[in-house]
């Protein structure tokens, strides 16, 4: 059985407006630790006005210029892009464990079919956050800055 997310949009055909990256990031790791198996976009691409959609106007991680035979990649284009490079098919999810939970950061890990873990980690507040990732004998300290998205994979 399958659960997906199918229905994530603004309702507002804006142009490189980076927020909305972060919003769909948010949204996916959130949907992703509470058991659904995928996450898609409502609309992949719409016209500069929003359309065609049923309520008259959308946002769209692609937006199609028809006139100027020209197409804009909007930040959540490379926000879904950045998930589905490291979050390969078949991937398995992994519990995580925070030894100090910050409110503030969203995680995710993976084990992938290749053997590789992927640990994606979004940090939507104003602050920069030290952390550290513990695995067996491994151990990587970072800092994530504001309002970014990093991902660590390693075998």
């Amino acid at each position: 059985r399958y659960i997906l997310n199918t229905e994530a949009s603004h309702n507002v055909p804006t142009l490189g407006f980076w927020p909305f990256l972060e919003d769909f990031s948010k949204d996916i790791i959130i949907d992703l630790n509470h058991w659904t198996n995928g996450w898609v976009h409502w609309n992949m691409a719409l016209n500069l006005t929003g359309g065609p959609d049923w309520s008259g106007s959308a946002g769209a991680p692609i937006i199609v210029n028809a006139t100027g035979q020209e197409y804009y990649k909007n930040p959540d284009f490379y926000g879904m892009a950045h998930f589905s490079k490291f979050v390969s098919p078949d991937s398995v999810r992994l519990e995580l464990r925070e030894d100090k939970p910050v409110d503030k950061v969203l995680t995710i890990a993976f084990e992938r079919p290749d053997g590789g873990v992927v640990v994606i980690i979004l940090n939507p507040s104003n602050d920069e956050i030290d952390f550290t990732i513990n695995e067996s004998t491994n151990r990587l300290t970072h800092v994530i800055k504001a309002h970014a998205i990093q991902t660590y994979i390693y075998y």
